[in-house]
C-alpha cells in the first residue's frame, strides 16, 4: 500500500521480513498519524484491533471511514510497535505513506 484516500476504510498490512516468531508476541501497537496535525490512531492487539498472520508474517488494521476523514496533511506515516513474552521490543520503520483527498467529506452511512 502506497496511499490511503479520506473518508475509506483500508486494511495497512505490514510484511514482517525479520525473523521474530509473531506467535510470541504479547503486545502490538500499530500507529497511523497525521504528519501536520494532532490526528492519530493506534490499534491494539490486546484490543484484538490488530490482526496477526504467522504463517504469512504479516501484521494488518484497518481504519475506519472517521480515522482517514480525521487525517489532513498530504502524508500520514505509520509504524509498528511490539513486545514480546521475554519483555523484549521492538519497532518498524516508520513509513510514510500518500494521503489522498476526496470532494465530498463525511461518513457515508
Amino acid at each position: 500500500m502506497s496511499k490511503i484516500t479520506r473518508g475509506t476504510t483500508p486494511s495497512i498490512t505490514f510484511k514482517i521480513t525479520s525473523d521474530i516468531d509473531l506467535t510470541t508476541l504479547t503486545e502490538i501497537w500499530l500507529t497511523v498519524a497525521d504528519e501536520l496535525t494532532d490526528a492519530e490512531k493506534t490499534f491494539y492487539l490486546s484490543k484484538n484491533e490488530v490482526a496477526v498472520d504467522s504463517e504469512t508474517k504479516t501484521i494488518s488494521a484497518t481504519l475506519s471511514q472517521e480515522d482517514t476523514l480525521s487525517f489532513k496533511s498530504k502524508t500520514v506515516q505509520v509504524q509498528i510497535r511490539a513486545k514480546d513474552n521475554s519483555d523484549l521490543t521492538y519497532a518498524t520503520e516508520i513509513i510514510s505513506l500518500s494521503l489522498s483527498q476526496i470532494l465530498k467529506g463525511g461518513v457515508i452511512e
